[in-house]
């Protein structure tokens, strides 16, 4: 009986050996099949090395929006390998480097600026790219934009340009700022949804498209001072760049019925009698003009001697500094602020947190900087943030914050502690308040046909939970936090910026305002760019010599290896964009999908996305976003 049962045992462990086997075969071969479908689409797909011409024009068309830091590095690089031309996002360093490299290339006779697939971006990158191009224009080289038409964004750029060419079927649309926000109190009352809101200030308007159908005063005056002051930059930078009065694009906007009704409807025309545009001219009329200057690509073929972007700076990588100096930490905090790790595009506590202990370690990094672009977002991740500043400046090493399109609410709460603060005459800033919101989801649950019951052992059990309404005891000490916060938030600015309390509480109140303001206000220090800040960083560290370095989380082999090869920069990706987005609370859910329901639920979606903070405290300024240059 024995030897039975043992056979019978040797029989199963040999069929158990010859199963895992077989799995490890399948699996082995599965590996080594996608490994090599891989390989294969790379070999396929990936371009020969270009080599660069004798002279040659940069073509610079920055596609999608120009930002600092690419949200999805992985896509584009899959996109660039199968030659689409997708991605909708431009790296500012790159477009700047391949200035700056065209600048001294002796090869490089001109810049062609494409800005028909540019999106826009914050007035501080699209100015930084203006100041690049002035720069090469100083070398004799000239720019040439060219566009089918010119929208806002679009014109602000080109309008640096040695010349403008404008497609005969085109024109120049410079259609101004705008704030339009939805106001959704009808909406959540017809899906029963209620929302009880404490907020402090009455500029804190973050709220108001939760409770009202309508903009308020003081939110309309906080708004229209801002963009008012967003239109004169814009005025002025394209009068002087136009060789024009600053009012002439109000007047070229303001009579734009009388003149086209007079010309036939002509946009072109009329954009080249108010001298926005050098010349009206075809595609195939620009590619005749610049093969003249730099030749044909080839023997017998059309157009005209020239490299993209992406090729160029592929040609000239960069150079390793081998040297020993100094550093200069240098961190982004790009997005919405939130508690925890998060995705590139907002900013998580503990990811930044750990990049700027990261920093603090080492003990060749002798300043930091941080670059802020945020609305804000969760208090107490702000908080937490702040705190980590705080502890790096006690090594006696010195912060510099630089402001970028916008540090408002949170984005100011996270710089308010640095020695130093920089921001951009655009920049959107202040915003100091809090609010509370909290979501209750009953009404509509019980249209549906849910109730919620049980026990608990305390009059909190169960509480703060949005399917059910806030006891009078919740709401009460829901108020205490968030009262609570705000002279907290009040208390800290006026220790950090040395400033009295009722002197920020009077600026305070939730109130925004752009970059020249702020420095009257004694909100920052001064204004100028990431450039200005690090030689700010530099003089406070009592460093000469140096080298700046970008913390970041490092990208996995893979991704820079499909990074290099379809020339994108790995250095302006972040490992984060790897992982998934955040959803909005389950709750969300709920209504989301329900027929007829759906546009209600993509509209709060795109309102409530910024609703991650688990005590519902949140420093943000809603509109901030929406005020981009476009």
């Amino acid at each position: 009986m024995r030897e039975t049962e043992t056979g019978a045992w040797q029989a199963l462990k040999t069929l158990g050996r010859g199963i895992n086997f077989v799995r490890l075969l399948i699996i082995n071969l599965l590996f080594f099949g996608v490994l090599a479908l891989i390989l294969f689409f790379v070999l396929a797909h990936h371009k020969a090395v270009v080599s660069e011409p004798s002279r040659f024009v940069l073509e610079i068309g920055p596609n999608g929006r120009l930002v600092e830091q690419e949200h999805n590095p992985v896509g584009r690089a899959m996109a660039r390998l199968e030659h689409i031309q997708s991605g909708r996002e431009t790296t500012l360093s790159a477009v700047l480097r391949g200035i700056r490299l065209a600048a001294r290339d002796p090869q490089v006779q001109a810049i062609v600026l494409d800005t028909d697939r540019f999106t826009g971006g914050g007035m501080p990158e699209i100015d930084s790219v203006r100041r690049a191009l002035q720069h090469f224009e100083k070398t004799g080289k000239p720019v040439i934009a060219i566009g089918r038409s010119y929208d806002t964004a679009q014109y602000l750029l080109a309008s640096v340009a040695t010349q403008i060419d404008l497609s005969p079927e085109g024109g120049v649309i410079p259609s101004g700022f705008g704030l339009y926000e939805p106001y959704m109190a009808n909406l959540l009352k017809r899906l029963g949804i209620d929302v009880y809101v404490v907020r402090v200030g009455k500029y804190k308007d973050a709220v108001e498209p939760f409770l009202r159908n309508h903009m308020t005063a003081p939110s309309r005056e906080q708004w229209t001072a801002y963009l008012d002051g967003l239109w004169k930059h814009y005025q002025d930078e394209v009068a002087l760049s136009r060789h024009l009065t600053p009012e002439a694009v109000d007047d070229y906007v303001d009579q734009a019925v009388a003149a086209l009704r007079k010309n036939g409807g002509d946009l072109a025309r009329y954009a080249l009698a108010a001298h926005l545009v050098t010349a009206i001219r075809t595609r195939p009329e620009i590619h005749t003009a610049l093969r003249r200057l730099v030749g044909p690509p080839g023997a017998n073929r059309s157009g005209f001697r020239h490299l993209g972007l992406a090729a160029y700076l592929a040609l000239h990588p960069e150079a390793p500094d081998l040297a020993v100096h100094p550093e200069i930490a240098l961190i982004h905090a790009d997005g919405d602020i939130v508690s925890g790790v998060a995705p590139t595009g907002e900013i998580g506590s503990r990811s930044l947190v750990s990049l700027i202990r990261s920093a603090r370690r080492d003990p060749e990094v002798k300043a930091l900087v941080l670059r802020v672009n945020s609305p804000g977002g969760s208090a107490a991740a702000s908080d937490e943030i702040l705190h980590a500043i705080v502890a790096f400046e006690k090594t006696g090493r010195p912060v510099v914050v630089s402001m970028g399109d916008m540090a408002a609410s949170g984005g100011y709460w996270i710089s308010m502690a640095a020695d130093r603060i920089y921001a951009e005459p655009t920049t959107l800033t202040g915003s100091i308040g809090i609010f509370g919101i909290f979501p209750d989801v009953a009404p509509l649950l019980k249209k549906i046909g849910v109730t919620i019951h049980g026990v608990g052992t305390t009059p909190l059990a169960g509480q703060f939970n949005p399917m059910r309404p806030l006891s009078r005891t919740a709401r009460t000490l829901f108020r205490i936090e968030v009262l609570h916060g705000y002279q907290d938030f009040i208390d800290q600015v006026a220790h950090f910026r040395h400033l009295t309390p009722q002197r920020v509480n009077a600026i305070g109140r939730g109130h925004i305002w752009i970059g020249r303001t702020a420095l009257r206000l004694g909100l920052v220090n001064d204004l100028g760019g990431l450039s200005a800040a690090v030689r700010g960083a530099a003089q406070l560290g009592h460093v000469i010599h140096y080298r700046v370095v970008t913390f970041k989380k490092p990208l996995p082999l893979y991704v820079r290896f499909l990074l290099s090869l379809s020339h994108l920069n790995p250095g302006a990706a972040s490992a984060s964009s790897l992982i998934a987005p955040p959803h909005l609370p389950g709750w969300m859910g709920l209504f989301s999908e329900l027929p007829g329901l759906s546009a209600a639920g993509r509209a709060l979606h795109s309102q409530l996305g910024f609703l991650k903070s688990r005590h519902g405290v949140y420093a943000y300024c809603l509109g901030c976003r929406a005020a981009l240059l476009h």
